[in-house]
């Protein structure tokens, strides 16, 4: 996953492509998070960036690489619906 700064520099969008239909697929974060973030840490990701702890789709993409059009061509449903 790639990271790119934007508007101010306060916020990074963070892009890759869907593990499932291989398109590029984008999450923004703030960047004071993204340079906190320690993959080895056993914080859930919600806990790490918060600020996307309303966007089930967003922490999905973060936690499996898969996008809300992935999600639902494997399962047939959103993220969000569980």
């Amino acid at each position: 996953m790639r990271g790119i700064k934007e508007g101010d520099g306060t916020q990074t969008r963070l892009w890759g492509a869907c593990v499932v239909l291989g398109q590029l697929w984008s999450v923004l974060v703030e960047t004071s998070e993204l340079e906190r973030f320690d993959p080895d840490s056993e914080k859930k990701i919600a806990e790490s960036f918060p600020s996307i702890a309303g966007s089930p789709d967003a922490r999905e993409f973060l936690i499996s690489g898969i996008s809300p059009l992935g999600w639902r061509q494997v399962f047939g449903k959103d993220a969000s619906d569980g």
